[in-house]
């Protein structure tokens, strides 16, 4: 079902985007769900989120699972994927990640921390004090986040069958997540947060791996940190 929605009150007489609209959800995700009206999907328009081609995907994992139901490349990817937000002007208590265990949710805490560490000093090891990626809303394991919803969530499979009607449950806007059976990220270039080129002015680009994603993202940070504000 699609959650905290009142489907029960909604007819095809009571009018479509306007409800669509007060409950924030993009509806490419609400077409993961059989259970919402399909007339009212497609009458809602503004599908689009900045520095991304489609806002649900299905990303392929770097790697394989390792021992404990862990994927250490995969919570690396999905960090990755929270600082290209950021760096996009992503608020960062809008975005979420989201594993199917707690030794997954451990991994990339872990990553986590290591990586702001890095990320918010320079190579002499000094405070950079332009720019701060500061924390996602939170990392938890989706049975902990059951009654949660975010903007954007990014999901840590770690090997685990894939259900989107599930998971989107829990985004309002935008769903990225990675799986073995995922292709590649696709992302739309010279966009920021909140505004995303027309439509027919959109260029995109593939990332391919997880060393081209990281890649990006270091020659992103470096032209942010240069910033002056």
């Amino acid at each position: 079902h699609v959650p905290f929605i009142p489907y029960q009150f909604i007819t095809q007489q009571d009018g479509s985007s306007r409800l669509l609209q007060q409950f924030d959800t993009n509806p490419e995700i609400l077409k993961l769900t059989s259970s919402f009206p399909p007339h009212l999907i497609q009458e809602v328009h503004g599908n689009h989120i900045t520095g991304f081609q489609f806002p649900v995907q299905v990303i392929q994992s770097p790697s394989q699972v390792l021992s404990n139901n862990v994927n250490t490349e995969e919570a690396e990817y999905c960090v990755l994927l929270y600082a290209y937000m950021r760096l996009l002007g992503y608020p960062s208590e809008s975005i979420t990640i989201l594993t199917t265990s707690d030794y997954q949710s451990y991994a990339i805490e872990t990553e986590l921390q290591y990586w702001l560490l890095e990320a918010n000093h320079d190579k002499s090891g000094n405070q950079l004090n332009n720019f701060s990626f500061g924390k996602p809303h939170s990392v938890a394991t989706l049975e902990k986040n059951c009654a949660n919803r975010n903007d954007y969530i990014i999901v840590s499979t770690a090997g685990k069958p894939l259900d989107l009607r599930m998971l989107s449950r829990y985004a309002k806007k935008g769903l990225l997540v990675l799986n073995n059976e995922g292709s590649f990220l696709k992302i739309a270039l010279h966009e920021l947060y909140p505004d995303s080129n027309p439509l027919e002015k959109r260029e995109y680009a593939e990332i391919v791996n997880l060393a081209h994603l990281e890649s990006y993202i270091k020659e992103m940070t470096e032209t942010r940190m240069s910033w002056s504000g």
